[in-house]
């Protein structure tokens, strides 16, 4: 079935709301302050991306962010000064550092996420269970069909 012109509007309209209405801004907010840390979004979703992936190198994480390997070396410097990054040499490659979360970033990541879980729990949990499932199915196949739209558009 194609879409609507009335269904692009609505998400279109919806997605924007997030974005102009400061949404990311103040929910990115209300984590990092229940986390007890300052930490610009940027630098987060980096070092959440290492948290994940573990040792990692900067050129790797810079392909998974596609952005300059220098964009990713000074969040790296950042959370590494922080203590919250440290770098390891890559036993492949002693020439490679390979950057991993300290037991502090664990916790930083840690932190931040529970309370993501309870914000969204707190959003959510007045929807019925069918609407939950649904809108989650919904927004990993929308997230997975965006990424494969702007690839093969690429």
């Amino acid at each position: 079935m194609p879409t609507t012109r009335s269904d692009i509007e609505r998400l279109e309209r919806a997605l924007s709301d997030l974005w102009r209405k400061g949404t990311v801004a103040r929910l990115h907010a209300s984590l990092t302050a229940a986390a007890g840390v300052e930490i610009d979004r940027p630098g987060y979703l980096v070092l959440r991306q290492i948290g994940s992936a573990g040792p990692i190198r900067v050129t790797d994480l810079a392909a998974r962010f596609a952005v300059e390997q220098s964009t990713i070396s000074r969040h790296a410097r950042r959370l590494t000064q922080r203590r919250w990054v440290r770098r390891l040499a890559d036993p492949a490659d002693g020439r490679v550092a390979l950057l991993e979360p300290t037991t502090e970033g664990k916790a930083v990541i840690d932190r931040i996420e529970t309370r993501r879980r309870q914000i969204l729990s707190g959003v959510l949990d007045a929807w019925p269970a069918a609407d939950r499932d649904a809108f989650a199915d919904l927004m990993e196949r929308f997230t997975t069909n965006l990424a494969d739209f702007l690839d093969a558009d690429a």
